[in-house]
């Protein structure tokens, strides 16, 4: 019997034998109401079989239904209210509107009692694609790795995220898939583990130079083989044949797209070495890791490491077979988590976080002695004040409250949050982070409050990014009420009058500098459809002065950009939000 089956059993005995029931789903309101429709290709309009229909509204819980080969829908006994329809495919994005609006949201229906709606038009649209080949030195490469980076707007500014990886097969061909529409750098990575290139290298070469080179690994011992002059290497490169990101061609793929003749052909190099000491690192420097970033990219997340290696126990590291160019050597070196109590957060930890970034131009000739200064994070700081009636939360209630940092540039995939916790007297204290800028966000909020601001002088770290730099930050306040934040609701209208069904609207800040944030967690934008109706409700807002515009359809998934909505700002309409019943403004759909 499986584990979980088992587990689920035990723990449902265990419920009845406390005399309690087995928590369950609540029943779903039935109805007289009736939602139905088709799911169709975006494109070409044909019916998607098998795609999946998710009907989300307050009154009962998520229902699914699987459409038939003619794309149909049905959902029945349907109570009145507002509910969002939503459909998904494997190889198509969107949920049901606009081909520019990949969101999960899908559309709003107002639903009468008793109203039979059977003329839903649901759309997907295929994902693109980008395909071609890597040469070197007229051979295909085989086996390297191809990348597409999304230009992305992170923090408002564009930046380069990443998309989708492949590798180049025996014919040195690849193919890129999954791509959401949008602008990519496309890259390849032909040595990403120089050493690893090294070795398939020398097994490639003659007999006889595999014997030279493997009797003087055997006669040096441990450690990095001599480069031998006559192999050579490829350097990252972005299409078309650019030597950075910043020079790249940017390749346009719109929904289900493919683009084609994507082609590299890479000449080889000759590698140099690049050999130095981490210094000032408290504590061994035995397996600590350096990393070989090009200059132009991120510290923090870029995924275009060109090389890594260990340290020795006196700090040493070597890359070998590194190509010509300007280059940053980075190590950040971060505690490991304390472990914590039972139904309690970990304490933060006392050792230190040490960070080193090194600036280093490569030539044509080896380069030795780089020392690599390492430096001691700092941390940020503060109390927490509550504001309202409601009593304090209690002492327990505060240690779950969970502050953090968050890079403006994001995570790597897989790096752990820039933690932090609250004591028992309000303080809080996040871990000592290097040097960047850095959002504030708080999880675990307590039941019955909600967070208004991360203030620090006249700064909102919620919204604006904070600049850390070789000082610790304190005096930090987060501040949080028992009453809700504002917001916006309204009914959208056509030209003539009519309630604009399926219409876009946009909310964001009247001024610039709240505008920042435009990550997934951006407290100041909103991007709302409306219902059959033309209402639509933006909650959750805080304090402060907004611009509310109606479009016809979802415009470029990246809307926040500044320029974007400078241009929309002389047709929007002003809305003032405070804490309290939302503000209601009735706006016309503009025309193109």
């Amino acid at each position: 019997m499986p584990r979980t089956l088992v587990a689920l059993m035990v723990l449902t005995a265990a419920a009845f034998a406390r005399g309690q029931a087995p928590t369950q789903n609540p029943p779903r309101a039935i109805g007289t109401g009736q939602l139905a429709g088709r799911v169709t290709d975006g494109a070409s309009h044909a019916p998607i079989p098998d795609a999946v229909v998710t009907l989300g509204g307050r009154a009962s819980p998520p229902q699914r239904a699987l459409v038939d080969q003619d794309g149909r829908f049905v959902f029945s006994d349907l109570p009145p209210g507002t509910y969002t329809l939503a459909s998904s495919h494997i190889g198509y994005f969107g949920s049901g509107g606009s081909p520019r609006d990949p969101s999960p949201v899908g559309r709003f229906v107002d639903l009468a009692d008793g109203q039979q709606t059977t003329d839903l038009a649901l759309s997907l649209w295929k994902l693109g694609t980008i395909e071609g080949a890597v040469s070197a030195d007229g051979d295909p490469l085989v086996g390297v790795e191809v990348r597409a980076l999304r230009r992305s707007l992170v923090a408002g500014r564009w930046q380069l995220t990443a998309g989708a990886t492949a590798t180049t097969d025996d014919r040195g061909r690849y193919r890129l898939t999954g791509l959401v529409p949008g602008d990519y750098a496309v890259v390849v990575r032909p040595d990403r583990d120089p050493e690893t290139a090294l070795l398939l290298s020398v097994l490639n070469a003659t007999p006889q130079s595999s014997a030279d080179v493997m009797a003087a690994v055997t006669a040096r011992g441990p450690g990095v083989p001599e480069r031998d002059p006559r192999i050579k290497t490829y350097s990252t490169t972005f299409f078309r044949d650019a030597a950075s990101s910043s020079l790249a061609a940017l390749i346009t793929i719109d929904p289900g797209k493919n683009r084609a003749a994507v082609d590299f052909h890479l000449k080889g190099t000759r590698g140099v070495r690049l050999a130095g000491t981490v210094q000032n690192l408290s504590g061994p420097a035995e397996g600590a890791v350096v990393h070989l970033i090009p200059a132009d990219s991120s510290a923090e997340s870029d995924p275009l490491e060109i090389a890594a290696a260990a340290c020795d126990r006196d700090g040493r590291f070597e890359f070998s077979n590194v190509v010509p160019g300007k280059f940053v050597v980075t190590l950040l070196s971060r505690p490991a988590a304390p472990a914590g109590g039972t139904g309690s957060p970990p304490p933060l930890t006392t050792d230190p976080t040490w960070w080193a970034r090194t600036p280093v131009t490569i030539g044509s000739a080896d380069i030795r002695g780089v020392n690599v200064h390492v430096h001691e994070g700092v941390a940020v700081s503060g109390r927490i004040e509550f504001s309202g009636q409601a009593a304090r939360p209690s002492a327990n209630d505060l240690a779950q409250i969970a502050p953090r940092l968050e890079p403006v540039e994001g995570l790597p995939p897989g790096a752990p949050a820039w933690r932090g916790i609250v004591l028992a007297d309000g303080r809080f204290s996040t871990m000592a982070v290097p040097p960047g800028r850095y959002f504030v966000r708080v999880a675990n909020v307590p039941r019955g409050w909600t967070l208004v601001s991360a203030r620090l002088g006249d700064r909102d770290l919620l919204d604006v990014p904070i600049e850390v730099q070789s000082a610790p930050v304190s005096d930090v306040v987060l501040t949080f009420t028992d009453h809700g934040l504002g917001g916006v609701n309204g009914v959208v209208q056509d030209a003539a009058g009519s309630p604009a069904f399926n219409a876009v609207v946009l909310v964001f800040p009247a001024t610039r500098e709240p505008r920042l944030d435009t990550s997934a967690q951006a407290r100041r934008f909103r991007l709302i459809h409306t219902t059959t109706t033309g209402n639509f409700s933006a909650g959750g807002l805080p304090d402060g002065s907004y611009l509310a515009i109606a479009l016809p359809e979802a415009p470029a998934i990246e809307w926040q950009d500044a320029k974007q909505l400078d241009a929309l700002a002389p047709r929007a309409s002003k809305v003032d939000v405070a804490i309290g019943p939302p503000s209601t403004v009735t706006l016309t759909v503009i025309s193109k």
